[in-house]
């Protein structure tokens, strides 16, 4: 029997590129290993993966999982929407 538990973050304010390097380093983790892995990292994006991982966590304790035998199975940062900056000039 096959269970996940998964959490979903919209709307950081980092680049995908950025959160790419490091999230890269806990992917295929044990959680125990990830979460010290992220809180040796010195990056904005790992303390924004940390968060994120957490509420996974909390959402497999709500399905009664094992939480010693959690891992991180996928991981991803995808493009959210780009902020338009326009200064207005006369013409």
């Amino acid at each position: 029997m096959f269970m996940e538990a998964k959490a979903i973050t919209k709307y950081i304010r980092i680049s995908p590129r950025k959160m790419r390097l490091v999230i890269n380093t806990v992917r295929y983790q044990p959680v125990s290993n990830a979460f010290a892995i992220l809180d040796h990292l010195k990056k904005k994006g790992a303390h924004l993966a940390a968060k994120t991982l957490k509420s996974a966590v909390a959402n497999a304790k709500v399905k009664k999982m094992d939480e010693n035998r959690l891992y991180v199975r996928e991981i991803k940062a995808d493009g959210g929407p780009t902020l338009k900056r326009h200064m207005s000039r006369s013409m």
